[in-house]
């Protein structure tokens, strides 16, 4: 069962802020991503329900109002522009099969490989 927009965006970006901050520090790829956020608004204007300080990332349950597709494309311009194929390979392997389920669904296909 696909879960809401809203968690499926919180889990993502999430993953991703606990993957980079490993290697870099949270409060850049939270810089990186807020900027991210900021230079898609007109394209995306849903993405006024992810709000993203330096200190806390929030999407909103409004989200959850959007066609699933959209924001499906709007994740997989963020994968390809931001991160390379071998970091979000990364991503994949740590994230849970339920949450690799609902991106597949969005559209978001990153081949899992075995450990």
């Amino acid at each position: 069962m696909v879960r809401s927009n809203q968690i499926i965006v919180q889990d993502l970006l999430n993953a991703i802020v606990n993957i980079v901050s490993e290697d870099s520090s949270y409060e850049y790829i939270m810089m990186v991503l807020k900027k991210f956020v900021e230079m898609h608004e007109e394209k995306f204007p849903f993405v006024k329900y992810i709000q993203i300080d330096l200190d806390k990332l929030r999407v909103d349950e409004d989200i959850n109002s959007v066609d699933s597709k959209i924001i499906g494309k709007f994740l997989k311009v963020m994968v390809k522009t931001l991160f390379s194929d071998l970091f979000m390979l990364l991503v994949i392997r740590k994230l849970p099969e339920g949450l690799v389920n609902d991106l597949e669904y969005l559209g978001i296909t990153i081949e899992k490989k075995k450990k």
